[in-house]
């Protein structure tokens, strides 16, 4: 950013001043105690852990506190007026849900490295190919809007339509044996989708901030795109949980002394216990049900 940038605009040099530094401090406290309730909530059950409900009154306090400042003070880091603005509002609307579908591209890396072992290099290279999709198509998109060929709303509308698709895609190709011919495509999809929504996006949002709010559209913004990553964390945390419970559940109902699948699995074990000098008596097959039991009643993650 330093090469790219010159060292003077060419512009008279204006001060900063009255900045409300501890109007800042307040909502930065804030927005890390959001992060932490987010984050942690699930995992420590909500508001049954002493820790969330500590994180969580810090939040709303530090917010309270925050908002009424900026009612008060004569030059406000965030000017509550940018939310009567029903643009403004909107376009915040866009760009939450916009990061909320962009993040699942990280369960396809998840998932290539993590469930199909896939080498970092090939993990890397499919993250490089959504790059070179958004980079290009970003491009094109910012040239279309300078040279005022398209309107920001018809490329908002192509961009969310090829980000569904992308979505709709893999949740039909997920299998056990995805290559990396399979991905490739969705993948550049969805940094196509990206390239178009990102520019136009931020263009929506700040244009239609009122004026006299000055910078707060970009702090908004900013704050927006905060939450909705924080969002998608947890919300693919929480569905993690319930459908690792889900299957769980499903399998245990198989496993059953009466199940052909169990007794084979059972015997394949005795099988290898004996192979490896182990005698099989009644007390040894009584720890094997015991094992069983103890196997179903375990509690899930």
């Amino acid at each position: 950013m330093l090469l790219m940038l010159r060292q003077s605009s060419g512009h008279r040099r204006i001060p900063l001043y009255q900045i409300d530094w501890a109007g800042m401090a307040v909502f930065a406290c804030g927005m890390l105690a959001l992060a932490y309730t987010i984050i942690y909530g699930s995992k420590y059950y909500w508001l049954a852990d002493q820790r969330i409900r500590y994180s969580t009154l810090i939040a709303i306090t530090a917010a309270s506190l925050f908002f009424y400042r900026q009612h008060l003070i004569k030059r406000p880091g965030i000017h509550p007026g940018v939310f009567k603005s029903r643009k403004f509002v909107t376009g915040l609307c866009l760009l939450a849900i916009y990061y909320g579908c962009k993040d699942s591209v990280n369960l396809i890396y998840n998932y290539a490295g993590g469930l199909l072992k896939w080498s970092t290099l090939q993990v890397m290279t499919l993250a490089l190919c959504n790059l070179s999709g958004m980079v290009i198509v970003l491009t094109f998109a910012i040239r279309l809007i300078l040279n005022k060929r398209i309107a920001i709303r018809t490329l908002l509308i192509i961009g969310f339509v090829l980000m569904a698709a992308f979505n709709v895609w893999m949740s039909f190709i997920f299998t056990p044996d995805l290559s990396f011919t399979d991905l490739l495509l969705p993948i550049v999809l969805q940094g196509a989708a990206s390239g178009l929504l990102f520019v136009p996006l931020m263009i929506f949002v700040l244009s239609s901030a009122p004026a006299y709010t000055g910078t707060t559209g970009l702090v908004v913004a900013a704050c927006t795109r905060f939450t909705a990553t924080l969002n998608s964390f947890a919300g693919f945390y929480n569905l993690q949980l319930y459908f690792n419970q889900f299957f769980k559940e499903r399998f245990l109902g198989y496993l059953t002394a009466d199940s052909q699948n169990t007794i084979t699995r059972l015997s394949a074990y005795r099988s290898a216990y004996i192979s490896k000098g182990f005698s099989l008596n009644r007390h040894q097959t009584w720890q094997t049900q015991h094992w069983v039991r103890a196997w179903r009643n375990k509690p899930s993650c």
